[in-house]
């Protein structure tokens, strides 16, 4: 079963950004509402921040969406070819065996993993779930290896809080 949630980051609804009214205290409060066994089965964090005007009127070109439907289903091709021989159907279903196999690390994405491991007090259960999201943003990028870069993307994701991820 898959969860969609979502939450505002502090009771007034504008953390990290300057409106923002509430405390060190109230927002540290308002966030550890959520169980950390809840939070470490979450996949994705994904923060959303305020569009300036700029954004919104400007002309840049972004990704269309006929572009990212095409990306997202060659990922599903490369990951039902991937599991062919298995009951696996996607990399969020693998299981550890499939991880050890599927998702191998180059030596900087190892020392990334090792780093974030301590740095963000990752459990095994997080660092499985990293992997796999490593392993998909790979798919994406249509690349055969996880590459340290993907990895470090993953993090990012796996991160509740603001700013970049920054182990080193």
């Amino acid at each position: 079963m898959k969860i969609v949630a979502w939450t505002n980051s502090c009771p007034c609804g504008y953390y990290p950004m300057d409106k923002c009214r509430c405390t060190y205290r109230q927002i540290v409060k308002y966030q550890n509402r959520i169980s950390g066994p809840i939070l470490d089965r979450i996949d994705l964090f994904v923060r959303c921040e305020e569009i300036g005007y700029e954004a919104l009127t400007s002309n840049s070109k972004e990704e269309s969406s006929a572009d990212i439907r095409k990306r997202v289903s060659k990922a599903w091709e490369i990951q039902k070819e991937r599991f062919v021989q298995s009951t696996t159907l996607f990399n969020g279903r693998m299981n550890k065996n499939e991880v050890e196999i599927y998702c191998k690390l180059d030596g900087e994405g190892q020392q990334l993993m090792k780093e974030a491991f301590s740095v963000f007090q990752l459990t095994g259960r997080s660092y499985f779930k990293i992997l796999k999201v490593a392993r998909t943003i790979a798919d994406l990028e249509g690349s055969y290896d996880i590459k340290s870069r993907h990895v470090e993307e993953a993090l990012y994701f796996r991160q509740k809080g603001e700013g970049r991820v920054k182990v080193r």
